[in-house]
């Protein structure tokens, strides 16, 4: 992952001064260790940390087109950018590296910001057009990188984390009271709303256009323009197969070596099954085992797999001091309070992993695409119900089963009231 930044000044003022840009954009350095770069002009900077995954010598950042008028910001990839590349070479594009970013820059100045509905990937990036005078900011359709902004009458901010934003609008560190319930009935905040008043995030699926005269914010893919195919289940499973071998495909496009998150589980090892099929070699695998702590550990189930797609397995000992010794890094990184235990594991794996590759795929996701935890059975079959009953019939029943204690019942009832 690499980490971007925009400052953009809606009233004409002295540019921001560049070691200004470095700084802020430093407090990411996690996120992109192998390199920085900053770009400022009269009222707007970027800055950028970079992870290097794809053209390590030409793919540095903020990148510009040749002109000199575009300038680009970018964390993440574009799995298809080597056929965009084809389409806009045949239509007389000229490309000086072989980066995806450079693509996103091409793919602007030929079709504007409907370039956004070509990418298959998982991005957030900030293009400055200077000849337009506007910043453009879009995130990917599932939301996978994140992008957070602030903005008021003089400013517009946004980063992939919250800290530069903070520091760079000398922000209040002000709860958002307004979140509380949500997140203790959910364990995140959901929307576009954050922990802090004021910083908000912007949904998967949309971009902003941000001008001295404003900031609009456009959608740009939903899944409720998603219209059914009409499968059968045998020609579903088909085409299941042909997609998660084709999107496995595109992730291993990559100059740096890469590695599968190996838990035992269905969803990782087929992963794993998918990146030996696709000619990925040497691979490498990683699990986290719990010891005494968890007896029903999958560690057998990850050797069995790495056995059999003859992987170098490497094997993580998480132990109860691990948990609190590493509470304070993990609060930082997420910046909001944590209720995914699991992220712990996955922090230290990631650690152990980063000193043999830099690239990982995983598993995760899989339980939420194809509705693998029991709980989403149980809130289908509430949601049927809740439509087939009149509103005081709901009622009523909601606190027939609180006072008769069902409350994991009222609890998902709530859930489904937000």
């Amino acid at each position: 992952m690499c980490g971007i930044f925009a400052w953009f000044g809606r009233k004409s003022s002295a540019p921001v001064p560049k070691e200004q840009v470095l700084e802020w954009t430093r407090l990411m350095q996690h996120r992109g260790p192998d390199a920085e770069g900053e770009f400022t002009a009269r009222n707007v900077a970027l800055g950028h940390r970079r992870l290097s995954i794809i053209d390590l010598a030409a793919g540095q950042q903020p990148m510009q087109s040749p002109d000199g008028s575009i300038t680009l910001v970018f964390n993440g990839e574009i799995y298809n950018y080597q056929e965009i590349r084809e389409e806009l070479l045949a239509k007389g594009h000229m490309f000086r590296t072989h980066s995806d970013t450079e693509v996103i820059i091409e793919a602007y100045r030929e079709w504007g910001t409907t370039s956004v509905q070509r990418f298959n990937g998982m991005f957030a990036y900030a293009l400055w057009d200077a000849r337009q005078r506007r910043l453009w900011v879009a995130r990917d359709r599932m939301g996978v990188k994140p992008l957070y902004y602030y903005s008021d009458k003089d400013r517009f901010l946004c980063a992939s984390e919250i800290k530069p934003l903070l520091a760079a609008g000398n922000l209040p560190r002000t709860m958002n009271l307004r979140v509380l319930d949500a997140y203790f009935s959910l364990g995140y905040v959901p929307g576009r709303e954050t922990m802090f008043e004021g910083i908000r995030k912007l949904p998967p699926g949309h971009w902003l256009e941000v001008t001295e005269g404003g900031v609009k914010e456009v959608k740009y893919w939903d899944f409720a323009h998603l219209s059914p195919q009409g499968f059968t289940y045998d020609e579903a499973c088909k085409r299941t197969d042909e997609l998660l071998a084709d999107a496995v495909k595109k992730c291993l496009v990559s100059d740096v070596p890469l590695g599968v998150c190996l838990s035992g589980g269905v969803d990782s090892s087929a992963v794993l099954a998918f990146m030996h099929a696709s000619g990925a070699s040497p691979l490498a695998s990683f699990t986290a085992s719990y010891g005494k702590l968890v007896p029903e550990s999958e560690e057998s189930y990850a050797q069995i797999a790495a056995e059999k797609f003859k992987t170098l397995h490497h094997l993580f000992l998480l132990n109860a001091q691990d948990f609190f010794a590493s509470i304070q890094t993990m609060v930082s990184h997420a910046e909001e309070p944590l209720v995914e235990p699991a992220a712990i594991p996955l922090y230290h794996l990631s650690k152990l992993a980063r000193s043999h590759v830099k690239v990982l795929l995983s598993g995760e996701g899989s339980d939420e695409l194809f509705g693998g935890y029991g709980i989403y059975q149980l809130m289908l079959r509430m949601e049927r119900l809740r439509s087939a009953l009149p509103d005081v019939m709901w009622s009523a029943f909601k606190t027939a089963a609180h006072d008769h204690g069902s409350l994991k019942f009222q609890k998902y009832a709530d859930w489904m009231a937000l």
